[in-house]
């Protein structure tokens, strides 16, 4: 494993993770 491939893969679960709880804020609003 590169350590290109570890830099890029931290920021994209991060950006997962926050996409996740975006989502989840955005059904509490609209229920």
């Amino acid at each position: 494993m590169r350590k290109e491939d570890g830099m890029v893969l931290v920021p994209y679960e991060s950006v997962l993770a926050v996409g996740d709880f975006v989502i989840v804020e955005k059904r509490n609003m609209t229920y």
